[in-house]
């Protein structure tokens, strides 16, 4: 049996920081918005969908963040954090709009905004999963 040298990357302070930094994101929205909730209050809405769109990242984080780890320690181990930043928000943005394909969610506006929460989530969670195991 091989035993890998490399040690598993501490991965805590990335999870959570991405997670908070779009969520952030979204309470804000949800604070300026004034009508895009019905037929839910602000704060029914904000703790259904962000619930919501908590399930997506941690999905998104599983499959994304795993991939950008390997990639850019193997091919370009001198990358600074925000090059992984660069690459995650990249691959998060593009994430988001294929998500809400599957589901048949064709409004334009929701797409961009979830692009933009993605490309949020994902160079916060790189840049910090870079820091964390530099």
């Amino acid at each position: 049996m091989q035993t890998s040298t490399q040690p598993l990357p501490k991965i805590r302070a990335s999870v959570i920081y991405g997670w908070l930094s779009w969520l952030l994101v979204f309470a804000i929205r949800m604070l300026v918005d004034n009508g895009g909730t019905a037929p839910f209050n602000r704060p029914t809405a904000f703790v259904l969908f962000s619930g919501f769109y908590s399930v997506f990242y941690i999905l998104d984080y599983l499959i994304l963040v795993p991939v950008v780890y390997l990639v850019l320690t193997r091919v370009w181990p001198t990358a600074r954090a925000w090059h992984w930043a660069a690459l995650g928000a990249a691959l998060f943005a593009v994430s988001a709009p294929l998500w809400e394909a599957a589901f048949e969610h064709n409004v334009l506006s929701d797409k961009i905004f979830g692009s933009v929460l993605g490309a949020i989530a994902g160079a916060a969670a790189c840049y910090m999963l870079r820091r964390s195991n530099s």
